[in-house]
């Protein structure tokens, strides 16, 4: 399954898939927990997932969770988010 999410969303998976809260992420965040939790409805429709858990292993399995990884031209390496 090719799951697309922003950054924004990728970041709140993370922070799901470490057990917080909607209301925890929406202070580490900086958002209203309306907001967090609209994030959270929004990653699962995405993943066609029916609960945190199956998204979180939806997430994984589709290596949405391992950091991204940039090169530049001399072959360094960068780790992104």
């Amino acid at each position: 399954m090719n799951m697309q999410f922003t950054p924004t969303q990728t970041q709140h998976i993370r922070y799901i898939a470490g057990g917080f809260t909607d209301k925890e992420i929406a202070r580490k965040r900086n958002v209203a927990p309306g907001t967090a939790k609209k994030i959270a409805q929004t990653c699962l429709y995405k993943a066609h997932a029916k609960n945190r858990a199956e998204l979180v292993a939806k997430a994984a399995g589709a290596g949405v969770l391992l950091p991204r990884i940039e090169t530049d031209m001399q072959s360094h390496i960068k780790f992104i988010n």
